[in-house]
């Protein structure tokens, strides 16, 4: 007999806040709660308990009202919230000497911000081998603002299971649920 599992996601944008909660039982999944309310978060320079305070407000009465029973939560980030990048690198650099190439990158657009002050993922798109080197993606959030996430979930007494971006959620989401299709190209 497969166990019951409630899975609860939120899609954050600079305007909105998307919450869907799932429940897996074996194969089949049932939407149990799903609404939306303006996000409330602080955002760039902006920081005050007041947004912080409302947003918790709104999503402890959507659990409240839906009953919910997840615990961990998986938030997705509308790319505006974060610097995406895509550099040719050279295919043989150690992780130290990507990492150096993607901070000075970091640096180039956002010079009033210590690379340290992000929190960065390199994904490869494209290999090429032939001519030695490698198209990547440079996936980089701001430490403060996936702080302020956290922050606000624990409030709730929610931990933060995934925080990814919008455009890769999906994907996530479902190689986390069914590490079967880690093999699969989707």
């Amino acid at each position: 007999m497969a166990v019951k599992q409630s899975i609860l996601g939120l899609s954050l944008s600079d305007k909105s806040v998307q919450a869907v909660e799932i429940e897996q039982d074996g194969n089949s999944n049932t939407l149990t709660a799903i609404d939306e309310w303006e996000n409330t978060l602080p955002s760039k320079a902006e920081e005050d308990g007041y947004g912080i305070d409302k947003f918790v407000q709104y999503f402890a009465g959507f659990i409240k009202v839906n009953r919910l029973k997840a615990k961990k939560v998986s938030v997705a980030l509308d790319t505006a919230q974060l610097v995406l990048n895509s550099i040719p690198m050279e295919d043989n650099l150690s992780r130290i000497e990507l990492n150096e190439h993607i901070n000075w990158e970091l640096s180039q657009y956002h010079p009033e911000v210590a690379p340290k002050e992000f929190i960065t993922d390199v994904h490869v798109l494209t290999q090429h081998t032939h001519d030695h080197w490698n198209e990547v993606l440079s996936v980089s959030v701001k430490r403060k603002d996936a702080y302020l996430v956290q922050q606000a979930l624990a409030q709730l007494g929610l931990d933060l299971h995934i925080l990814d971006v919008d455009h890769f959620s999906a994907d996530t989401a479902l190689r986390a649920n069914y590490p079967d299709t880690n093999r699969k190209y989707l």
